[in-house]
């Protein structure tokens, strides 16, 4: 059975593989395919959690108190909670020198592209991170455009999401997806939830403790409608906040969502 979306025999092994036991049954080819996927995971959701780890310690004081602090009234206490951090184009030197990565452990977190030439640089650069946390770990990323972000044609977004496994980037994990919520471990255990369009107002709704979600953008995706039911199955009441705007974008995502 799947309780807080673990089924039984996953983390069992999880754990067995983290303390060295071994399970019975494990020679196994299916099995053993499925411990090397679960070591590939928590190898890719510790270098995750990890460079929040580092984004947010590097985060300047400036950028924390004009824009965390002053634009979006985010209080030191949330800001060091969530690990809101700063990225500062220098994450690969840290998580390759410092925690020891290898170059394709480095590259499978989605966290950074290789070049045409062969080199390597950080996806983001110049740019506010905030981390995606689940059951206590890092799962994703988004990052959102500052004035001192560059101006070349792939740094035009406002908001950037992680690089997912892609004929693109064939060198990202498969397990880096973009289908988590953010903050949806709250939806399992809340009677009252809001949702919201953006993530800055998820963590604003949040520092008031509220319960809150967000897709980070204007719907949820037709293919994680199942998963809305599942999280929300308990819930009494959902409120659904979008952004106001002029093309009704908010509103017909709102309207989606409810109906969904």
């Amino acid at each position: 059975q799947r309780r807080d979306g673990i089924v039984f025999m996953e983390a069992l092994r999880l754990l067995a593989a983290t303390v060295g036991v071994e399970v019975p049954g494990t020679d196994d080819p299916k099995i053993a395919e499925e411990l090397r996927s679960i070591s590939e995971r928590r190898r890719v959701e510790d270098l995750l959690t990890a460079s929040a780890a580092y984004y947010h310690g590097v985060l300047p004081t400036k950028i924390r108190r004009t824009w965390l602090g002053d634009k979006y009234g985010f209080t030191d206490e949330t800001i060091d909670a969530l690990f809101l951090g700063w990225a500062d184009g220098h994450l690969y030197e840290h998580i390759t020198s410092l925690l020891g990565a290898t170059q394709e452990e480095a590259l499978a977190t989605g966290l950074f592209v290789r070049l045409k030439d062969g080199r390597i640089e950080d996806f983001f650069r110049d740019r506010l991170v905030f981390p995606y946390w689940k059951h206590g770990r890092v799962v994703y990323f988004i990052a959102r455009a500052t004035e001192h972000t560059g101006d070349e044609p792939w740094e035009k977004a406002k908001y950037k999401k992680l690089l997912t496994h892609s004929d693109k980037h064939p060198y990202v994990s498969r397990f880096v997806i973009n289908d988590t919520f953010y903050n949806e471990d709250v939806a399992r255990k809340s009677k009252e939830l809001l949702i919201t369009e953006g993530v800055t107002d998820c963590v604003s709704a949040m520092q008031s403790e509220v319960p809150c979600i967000s897709p980070v953008t204007v719907r949820f995706r037709k293919k994680d409608h199942a998963k809305l039911l599942s999280l929300t199955q308990r819930c009494e009441r959902i409120v659904i906040c979008n952004d106001a705007e002029e093309s009704g974008a908010g509103e017909s995502g709102a309207i989606e969502t409810a109906q969904a």
